[in-house]
């Protein structure tokens, strides 16, 4: 059975850390802020995700990157010194955390 070059071009490319820290910091905190008035709280949906992966590897993410997304998301954004406020519903909304 042959596989459309979408399906190949998905079972290439795998995300890993760098590029969900990557997407953290070129795409999120610059795209992805979710209500003006509050210049620290951004929301990351995964239609968010989907538009820069296309951007970065012209095509949406795979299943295996959603999962890497998932995995590895509360441990970079604690590095970054960002704090996930709430999850669920396929969307994270995340603030920047104030240093004392």
């Amino acid at each position: 059975m042959k596989q459309t070059l979408l399906q190949s071009q998905e079972q290439r490319h795998r995300c890993g850390m760098s590029d969900i820290r990557e997407f953290l910091i070129s795409y999120v905190l610059i795209n992805c802020r979710r209500n003006i008035t509050r210049d620290n709280e951004y929301k990351i949906t995964m239609a968010c995700f989907h538009a820069w992966h296309q951007t970065r590897y012209g095509t949406r993410a795979s299943q295996q990157c959603i999962r890497t997304l998932i995995l590895y998301l509360p441990a970079i954004a604690q590095e970054l010194q960002l704090k996930i406020e709430r999850e669920g519903n396929a969307k994270y909304i995340i603030t920047r955390q104030e240093l004392h």
